[in-house]
């Protein structure tokens, strides 16, 4: 994990935000910005988002979210794209309740570097 964190923190692409209670991390969220395919312009891309178990349901989530499409708006996107795994519904409901529509699948292959 330290190894991965490292490379990511040192990607201008990336921004990770943290919420923390005092001296406690309760919630984290990974953004990244890339170049678009299908059009002009740039997205902005929501990578991961967790809250703590005990600390879910109390905005913290929310707060995260809204301070990362307020960076990538600042970083001049046209897109914010988010992903999730099938079997997560609330988090589905909740990217729903902050404005993001479903519009397709992600399909994944993992495969062992050489």
């Amino acid at each position: 994990m330290y190894k991965r964190l490292e490379s990511i923190l040192c990607d201008d692409d990336y921004v990770t935000l943290v919420a923390c209670d005092g001296e406690h991390v309760v919630g984290f969220v990974g953004t990244r910005v890339g170049p678009l395919y299908e059009s002009d312009g740039c997205y902005g891309q929501i990578m991961a988002l967790a809250v703590a178990g005990d600390r879910q349901r109390h905005g913290i989530g929310r707060l995260l979210m809204q301070e990362a499409e307020s960076l990538l708006l600042g970083r001049d996107v046209s897109v914010l794209v988010v992903t999730s795994g099938n079997q997560r519904t609330d988090a589905h409901a909740f990217y729903e309740k902050n404005g993001y529509t479903w519009t397709g699948r992600r399909y994944k292959k993992t495969v062992e570097s050489s």
